[in-house]
């Protein structure tokens, strides 16, 4: 065995220290660590999208942990909450690449180092020694093309994590763009999005090709970036002092309530990652660019967050953000004041109209205030359908949005009903005259029972029609019942019941009772 001399013992110590401090680190009791110091990691493919593999690390109180790459480069990015790696642009096949990936929560930093590669035959685009085509132009497969065909953007501020500007494809959703550059440029993969990515200085004019892939489709167009950088910046570490939003309050009004909304952007110098914190449910801000999407139905009232901005060495800033949405603020109005419908189509459960209201604003639930049963509205389009067969009636719809209301009147007509609708609709008694014979007529007591029916199947309605005043007919589940308030003396009485259906039609029916002597129960 060779031997190894005390200044390579002394060398060997080092080196173990600056792997451990990679691996763990201590503020305060408490410990921020990853699962391993190096990371090799291998890609199915080389396409840009492909996720690589992924970073884990643990904080000892549980505090949210976030990743970022200190210094963003065109290959990769990391998902700022996961720490997967993630392809934002072609790489060589089966070449190997390092890169340094930081770990951070309330406890402190680490840093992973990372080897990753592609697996690959080379299917990909041609690269020149420079990385990037030696040619430039527009291209485009199938239906998919670039809103623009040359992309110009400009800086001044030339700092590592500033937005330039937006690539975007036309009428295409689900898009994966990425960005072979000449200079220290990247393209956020889900946005297309195009931001700095290292220091620049002095004037100089880059060139790059963008590509989005969208299935199986492509397209390219060629970008321009021209920076005109104050001598005075160089390629040293910038201080943690140059991590600052553009501003200080971010105020962004939105045209829509619906959520998957882009409301804005919140761009902050030297940043390396963005969260919202607290977290909110009703905006999310994209991890690597700063825009801020809604997540959810927004209502009347103004929003008020606060954006965090994270630098490359671990310290952070904030701005607050407030998003107002002028077309949520307005109170709810139906189109109409008032609605009649007549509806021409009268057959049973057959939709009779419907109402809306004005902007037809979503998150809206329809009701009904005074429920007779005959009715039923839906409770998202405001569609108004009929139990059985249209009956003439009014009903007040309702119409709710988070804790604004709006009420309107609906009457329903029948008169546009063809004849031949209702005409074959009939209500009759089963007998045209009933003789009851009961044991006792005392008060309460049940004197007989009566029973109508309707062809339609809607509901009937008994009443007394005309008779004896100290009867009263109850309804039930098969008929009616008919039930003296007060006491009928020995003798013969008599009532006529009137039955009516939900379409207005009537029958009648006679009951004669025989009351005995004795009526005590």
């Amino acid at each position: 065995m060779a031997k190894i001399s005390t200044s390579n013992r002394h060398v060997e110590i080092i080196v173990g220290l600056l792997c451990l401090s990679s691996v763990l680190l201590e503020t305060n009791g408490q410990t921020i660590s990853v699962s391993q110091p190096l990371y090799t990691l291998t890609a199915p493919n080389c396409n840009p999208g492909t996720v690589v593999g992924s970073i884990s690390a643990t904080d000892s109180s549980n505090h949210p942990v976030y990743y970022f790459i200190p210094s963003p480069n065109n290959n990769v990015a990391v998902n700022v909450r996961t720490g997967a790696l993630i392809l934002i642009n072609y790489i060589r096949p089966n070449t190997p690449y390092s890169i340094q990936i930081k770990a951070l929560s309330s406890s402190g930093t680490v840093t992973a180092n990372v080897t990753y590669s592609c697996v690959g035959s080379g299917t990909g685009p041609a690269f020149p020694s420079s990385g990037f085509p030696s040619s430039f132009g527009s291209t485009s497969s199938s239906s998919v093309s670039f809103t623009e065909t040359l992309y110009t953007f400009a800086t001044s501020t030339c700092a590592p994590g500033e937005p330039l500007g937006r690539t975007s494809v036309q009428e295409v959703t689900g898009c994966s763009y990425s960005l072979i550059s000449s200079g220290p440029f990247f393209v956020v993969p889900s946005t297309g999005v195009v931001m700095v990515s290292g220091q620049l200085s002095g004037t100089e004019t880059y060139t790059g090709v963008a590509t989005a892939r969208c299935g199986a489709a492509s397209a390219t167009a060629r970008v321009i970036i021209s920076t005109h950088c104050r001598s005075s910046l160089t390629t040293t570490t910038t201080p943690s002092s140059a991590l600052k939003f553009t501003q200080n309050v971010f105020n962004f009004s939105t045209s829509s309530c619906s959520p998957g909304i882009t409301v804005g952007m919140a761009a902050a110098t030297n940043a390396v990652a963005y969260v919202l914190s607290p977290t909110s449910a009703d905006f999310a801000i994209q991890q690597t660019s700063g825009l801020i999407t809604s997540t959810s139905t927004l209502t009347e009232k103004s929003y008020t967050l606060t954006a965090q901005a994270y630098g490359a060495s671990g310290n952070s800033t904030t701005a607050t953000i407030v998003v107002s949405s002028p077309k949520c603020n307005t109170a709810l109005e139906f189109t109409k004041p008032q609605y009649t419908f007549s509806p021409t189509n009268c057959n049973s459960d057959a939709n009779v109209g419907q109402v809306a209201l004005v902007g037809n604003p979503p998150g809206v639930t329809y009701s009904i205030d005074n429920p007779t049963g005959v009715y039923n509205v839906n409770g998202t389009t405001g569609t108004l359908t009929a139990v059985g067969v249209p009956v003439v009636g009014t009903l007040t719809i309702r119409a709710s949005r988070g804790s604004r209301s709006a009420t309107v009147p609906v009457t329903i007509s029948t008169s546009s009903c063809p004849a031949s609708s209702s005409s074959s609709e009939t209500l009759s008694f089963n007998k045209t005259i009933y003789m009851f014979t009961p044991t006792s007529c005392a008060a309460g007591d049940i004197l007989g029972t009566v029973t109508a029916t309707s062809t339609s199947g809607s509901p009937i309605i008994y009443s007394i029609s005309s008779g004896n005043q100290a009867v009263q007919v109850t309804s039930t589940t098969t008929g009616a019942n008919l039930t003296p308030f007060v006491t009928i003396g020995e003798g013969n009485t008599s009532v006529i019941i009137m039955a009516t259906d939900a379409s207005g039609k009537t029958a009648t029916s006679t009951a004669k009772i025989s009351c005995p002597a004795s009526n005590s129960r």
